[in-house]
């Protein structure tokens, strides 16, 4: 029993050169087994349900405490410098002019939880392919249990949607503060201020992956995953992400057919957008999987 309680607390083991690149092909070779694209799609798919809720929302909750002004200025850096898109004003005048709560008190909370539900239904999805991609197959033989977890499932999305929402304010400012504090000290030197700058924008972004997905890779799914497997998860996924993503927009900025097509061309772009990133996302989760198993810490289903 003393060996055993031992082991538990004994950290996870470092790799060898050799077993890195066995866990690189594995990885490769377990993640072109699996149906990525047809997961890729669903998500596409649930990314257009459940945008407008999402941003509504964001824009709802955060501007009161930010400023409505403030979040638009977000949202819309967002889409322009993340995704893509070159002309984000008929999102943000759509969101100006949506307002859900004219009507009476009983309609403001069927409105509200209307959002909600669409809202979570995207990480609903993502939840079903993390399943996948970790090799979870959870059976419920109760009826009650399934929905106690679908219930609590959705509970969790919404929880992890508010927290996400807050790491995107709070590194927006961050980068706001970080590039005053570089125009203050390094603005008379303009190579020193202009790298700065950049490992300021690009390290924050990659920072905002890394949280984002070391809480998805340890709470969306119905496994258990380590702390440690959950950040290792993420960090390889943060930086392939980020880089994957450069390269979807420069495609999307330069030789997507869509690009300038109006509200029709938007949409297009959101979704291949989501499409060829929830690929590296879906490559990082199978990444885990076999890390995990490597170093003697399978992912297991949640009892």
């Amino acid at each position: 029993m003393k060996r055993k309680r031992l082991s538990l607390k004994k950290g996870i083991r470092h790799l060898s050169w050799g077993e890195i690149a066995t866990l690189i092909r594995t990885t490769f070779v377990e993640f072109f087994k699996e149906k990525s694209f047809l997961h890729g799609a669903a998500l596409s798919y649930y990314t257009l349900f459940a945008l407008v809720p999402m941003l509504y929302l964001a824009f709802a909750t955060f501007g009161e405490v930010v400023g409505h002004k403030t979040m638009i200025e977000i949202i819309g850096k967002m889409l322009r410098e993340n995704v893509g898109i070159k002309d984000v004003n008929g999102i943000l005048s759509f969101l100006n002019e949506l307002d859900i709560e004219k009507g009476s008190f009983v309609l403001n909370v069927f409105g509200i939880t209307a959002l909600v539900i669409s809202s979570s239904a995207l990480l609903m999805s993502l939840k079903g392919s993390l399943n996948e991609f970790f090799d979870i197959d959870r059976a419920y033989v109760n009826p009650r249990k399934f929905i106690v977890n679908s219930l609590v499932s959705r509970l969790v999305s919404v929880l992890l949607l508010t927290v996400f929402g807050l790491i995107t304010v709070v590194l927006y400012f961050a980068q706001t503060f970080l590039v005053s504090f570089g125009s203050k000290l390094l603005g008379d030197v303009d190579t020193l201020y202009w790298l700065f700058l950049q490992t300021a924008q690009h390290g924050i972004a990659i920072l905002s992956n890394l949280l984002i997905f070391t809480l998805i890779f340890r709470y969306l799914h119905d496994g258990v995953v380590r702390w440690k497997l959950a950040l290792s998860g993420a960090a390889v996924t943060s930086v392939m992400l980020y880089v994957g993503q450069l390269l979807i927009k420069f495609y999307i900025g330069k030789y997507f057919f869509a690009k300038d097509g109006g509200i029709a061309g938007t949409l297009m772009v959101i979704l291949v957008w989501t499409y060829y990133s929830s690929q590296i996302i879906f490559f990082g989760a199978k990444y885990t999987t076999v890390y995990a198993k490597m170093v003697g810490r399978p992912i297991l289903v949640k009892k």
